[in-house]
């Protein structure tokens, strides 16, 4: 009984370290600033019609758990700064923004993110919603 114990001690402490690695290695990774390559909608490549909405977008991930987002809104020529809080969950898949005025939170899987590559989902999208970035 002594042994089975202390196998799942062993166990839990070496499960909890690695998801203490991989949180603190996606945090590093997604703490710079991000320009779109491509948008998904529904398996379908939206990037064209996208980026003319969101002319020139691009979002920071500050280190202190802040995010800019940046873009002009396409046909108005009018420049918009968003911002507010990030935060990643234990699984360090989950992603939550939360805007600064706490009016809107948008949660997103990330399927992919290391130094010069992000790629996530919009959580509940239907249909599906899918953002690749570059780092810039």
């Amino acid at each position: 009984m002594k042994t089975r114990i202390f196998v799942f001690f062993c166990f839990s402490v070496i499960l909890l370290g690695c998801q203490k690695d991989e949180l603190s290695r996606t945090k590093t990774n997604l703490s710079r600033t991000w320009v779109v390559d491509k948008v998904e909608i529904g398996g379908i490549d939206t990037t064209s019609t996208w980026k003319s909405q969101f002319v020139s977008y691009s979002i920071q991930f500050n280190k202190d758990g802040k995010y800019f987002e940046n873009y002009e809104t396409g046909g108005f020529n009018t420049q918009v700064t968003e911002k507010g809080e990030w935060s990643l969950a234990s699984d360090a898949i989950t992603l939550t923004l939360l805007r600064e005025d706490k009016q809107l939170s948008r949660v997103y899987e990330i399927i992919l993110v290391d130094e010069t590559n992000l790629h996530f989902s919009k959580v509940d999208s239907n249909p599906k919603e899918e953002y690749y970035f570059k780092s810039k």
